[in-house]
């Protein structure tokens, strides 16, 4: 069997392994320091970064910031231009309506003016035989309690008797002209009697007449819808008679009613006759020219004149 002896001599592999510990020192030197100087390099890229993008932002918002304060600045503009448009064609309408209402508070002013002294008028000429009446009463009872005194100079104790009879003779005298007047007003009476029994006659006849009698029916609409018809007619004073003729009337409207009978419309020769009728009536009223003028052009302005219905 052999036998070998082998010598392993390890001074050149440490030696070496002392120099690669030197040189991994050295790299480990190496590594640490370029990292210290990468973390440098990145928060220094880092804070650039974040700063150029703060910056790009800040910027951007300032910018939409500056362009909306410009539209809303052009908006805002433009809205108080057309205000101060609108201010001034307010100011105008108010203007003109101002001047339209002080022309026609004038003009009424003097229409209203006009009408209170017509009224005026009217009422002083409607209340001036009252008035008159008034003052003519007021003027005999101021006569009369002047001359029914009975006046005497005399204040001694022996005259009271030449008082008492002056005083009675005044008052005989007063009798005597009221008996006076009482005997003229019954005397009057009988001759207005005797007068309307002249012409008042009451005949009993033994037949019968027509009588015809002016009758009007006014047809109107109420509130709710419905139409209704009213009728006037003269009166004759008697009870019997005036029940008689509204029953006659009624039973006719209600017979007209109901068999639906339409109003007729005015001929020309009706209307005419109406019309120079009616013209005579306003001529001879005795109103003033305005008056007088407005109901005509009622009358010309009427268009639901209609032919009355005869009974």
């Amino acid at each position: 069997m052999a036998d070998f002896n082998f010598t392993v001599d390890t001074t050149p592999m440490a030696n070496q392994i002392n120099s690669v510990s030197h040189h991994v020192d050295g790299v480990t030197a190496s590594v640490v320091a370029m990292k210290t100087a990468v973390i440098s390099a990145e928060k220094d890229a880092a804070n650039k970064i974040c700063g150029n993008v703060n910056r790009g932002f800040f910027s951007m918002m300032q910018a939409q910031i500056t362009q909306k304060i410009a539209q809303c600045t052009s908006k805002v503009e433009s809205k108080l231009f057309e205000l101060q448009q609108e201010s001034q064609a307010l100011k105008s309408i108010q203007t003109r309506m101002q001047r339209d209402y002080n022309m026609i508070s004038a003009r009424y002013f003097k229409l209203f003016n006009a009408l209170n002294a017509n009224l005026k008028t009217r009422i002083y000429e409607l209340d001036k035989p009252t008035i008159l009446l008034a003052t003519k009463d007021m003027s005999l009872k101021d006569n009369r309690i002047n001359k029914m005194a009975a006046f005497f100079n005399t204040n001694q104790t022996e005259s009271v008797l030449e008082a008492q009879n002056i005083g009675l003779s005044k008052a005989k005298k007063h009798c005597a002209d009221a008996i006076e007047a009482i005997g003229g007003y019954l005397n009057e009476m009988n001759k207005q009697n005797k007068h309307f029994d002249s012409i008042i006659t009451n005949i009993e006849t033994d037949y019968n007449s027509d009588i015809l009698l002016p009758v009007i029916y006014n047809e109107y609409t109420t509130d709710s819808g419905s139409s209704s018809i009213k009728t006037t007619l003269p009166t004759t004073g008697i009870n019997q008679i005036d029940k008689s003729l509204n029953g006659s009337i009624d039973n006719f409207v209600m017979k007209s009613v109901m068999n639906n009978e339409e109003w007729k419309d005015f001929n020309q020769n009706e209307y005419n006759n109406i019309a120079s009728e009616f013209n005579a009536l306003v001529e001879k009223s005795g109103n003033d020219e305005r008056t007088k003028q407005l109901m005509l052009k009622l009358f010309n302005e009427s268009k639901e004149m209609k032919q009355p219905k005869t009974v």
